[in-house]
């Protein structure tokens, strides 16, 4: 049977100070800001209360929403409680916690900063104050329905796992590990609930309907177990390692979600990598709040990542966690990303991580190679978050870059922070490419 088995994350975390909306002080004195003019200071504070207003209107309306919906729908399931599933699920065993935490649901709503994250490299001053005026009115109501809800902000829930019951508990640490180390240094951002599936299709069965329960709307429940539903049920029957994160911001309660399969197949330590890796794009998806705009009804880039950046810097992170950790050697794994992208680029010389810029260049991409994009994504993609990193700092990419994007936009937090466009970028990492694998192994951080 599927035994789910809430753990408790080894550090709290907390939001940067640096996170938090400038007061007028701040932006006044702050050395930073030297850069900008006295008008651009004043049109920064102008917005940043204009974004304090609205969001105390969303507030507003949300508390008018709920209170309708409680008279009108007294019976109303939350639909991420536990009790839930169980309904569903009679044959699940629920072995309950210590505490509470899916039946609390003023704890689910509420996603207040507790402890300190960890830092790599020193404390990196903000550069932004408030949002910019590239996003529609639409857009930004849209985004700041989201960060009032606490989609990017750190949670006191603690992480899930819910661990099949043909497999042991070394496969849960294998996997509880990896999440705690990145969680360590990013924070916890959910609620986030972990699938650990091993090869008994009955029970796969029975997890991939928790998942859509959980990580989908009702009405949308059937639509999940024919898709994410499958994937499940495949992982436990070819025995599969695979894994995927589901990034569930469109709930009423946000949350999100990682599933893996059989973690010790590959190999004691990378099971770990794989699930620090997961763990890095909750952060990433996190810290994507302006996803799309009600008024021209399309998908915003406007805080997200290329996909390059977001799998290249996910893998980045979790190999240099996990060396740190002595899982995986960081130095031995880039050598060899590095020989994949000298290989491809011998059967595809002008082969570049522009060719993944947006989602029409990546599909392009595909029609021409489509097992190119993986490598973009991936080695090549590893070795350009590397580049970032030594013309700025890890604490820089993760802790300012990535959270902050929402505040200025992807491409005026990437000049901001990397002294270059991204069009600047992809010419200099061609250039970096043509070195020679001793002097491209030095950049790498120790």
């Amino acid at each position: 049977m599927l035994l789910p088995v809430l753990m408790i994350a080894c550090a709290s975390p907390s939001i940067n100070d640096s996170q938090e909306a400038f007061s007028e002080t701040q932006i006044s004195q702050d050395p930073n800001l030297g850069t900008f003019s006295q008008n651009e200071r004043e049109k920064a504070l102008e917005d940043q209360v204009a974004q304090l207003e609205l969001e105390k209107r969303i507030l507003e309306l949300e508390a008018q929403l709920s209170q309708s919906k409680a008279l009108n729908s007294p019976n109303l399931i939350n639909r991420s409680d536990v009790t839930d599933s169980l309904e569903l699920h009679p044959k699940t065993n629920i072995i309950e916690p210590t505490f509470d935490v899916y039946h609390d649901v003023d704890h689910q709503e509420t996603h207040e900063p507790s402890g300190e994250q960890q830092t790599i490299d020193s404390d990196i001053p903000s550069y932004f104050a408030s949002t910019s005026n590239i996003l529609s009115e639409a857009a930004r109501v849209e985004g700041g329905h989201l960060i009032s809800k606490g989609w990017n902000s750190p949670t006191k829930i603690e992480t899930t796992y819910m661990l099949a019951s043909d497999l042991g508990s070394d496969s849960l640490e294998e996997v509880k590990r990896g999440i705690d180390v990145a969680e360590d240094y990013l924070g916890i951002y959910g609620p986030y609930r972990v699938y650990i599936v091993g090869t008994d299709e009955e029970e796969a069965q029975i997890m991939a309907e928790d998942y859509c329960e959980w990580a989908y709307d009702r009405q949308d429940f059937n639509h999940c177990m024919n898709d994410q539903g499958v994937a499940i049920k495949e992982i436990a029957h070819y025995k599969g390692a695979n894994a995927f994160a589901q990034h569930s911001h469109h709930l009423e309660k946000p949350n999100q979600s990682f599933v893996i399969g059989n973690p010790l197949q590959i190999g004691v330590g990378f099971g770990s990598k794989i699930a620090a890796h997961e763990t890095v794009h909750i952060y990433q998806n996190a810290h994507h709040v302006y996803r799309f705009d009600p008024e021209t009804h399309q998908v915003l880039n406007y805080d997200s990542l290329p996909r390059w950046l977001e799998e290249g810097s996910a893998e980045f992170l979790a190999l240099y966690l996990s060396d740190k950790e002595g899982w995986v050697s960081f130095r031995q794994m880039m050598e060899e990303a590095m020989g994949a992208v000298h290989e491809l680029r011998r059967e595809y010389p002008k082969l570049s991580i522009r060719d993944l810029h947006d989602e029409e260049s990546t599909y392009a991409t595909e029609k021409v190679c489509d097992y190119c994009v993986g490598r973009l994504q991936y080695e090549f993609g590893q070795w350009a978050t590397a580049l970032l990193v030594e013309k700025s700092s890890i604490d820089i990419l993760y802790k300012k870059f990535i959270p902050e994007m929402h505040l200025a936009g992807r491409d005026s937090a990437f000049k901001q922070y990397f002294g270059l466009t991204i069009e600047e970028f992809y010419a200099e990492f061609e250039l970096f490419l043509e070195l020679d694998i001793n002097a491209q192994m030095k950049i790498l951080p120790k």
